[in-house]
């Protein structure tokens, strides 16, 4: 598996306001420590749209308020740039 800076996650939509970030096709230990790292370093930045983080074996999921984006913008698209 490569290195943590080198993963590339694939993000997709979970439901009407969430995100799921798998950051590997394959679970392994290190995988899960990668997710959970990611899970901590966003909760230290915790961007004031972010509800909810829940980290999975090799996926996280981020909850959304999509009260907190422009009723013009679309949110999840406006989170994930």
């Amino acid at each position: 598996m490569p290195g943590f800076e080198q993963l590339i996650p694939k993000i997709e939509l979970l439901g009407e306001d969430a995100l799921l970030v798998h950051l590997a096709s394959s679970l392994d230990t290190d995988c899960t420590m990668h997710v959970h790292a990611l899970a901590r370093r966003i909760q230290s930045v915790r961007p004031g749209w972010l509800r909810d983080i829940v980290p999975a074996y090799g996926s996280l999921a981020l909850f959304v308020d999509l009260s907190a984006f422009s009723p013009t913008v679309d949110a999840l698209d406006e989170a994930t740039t």
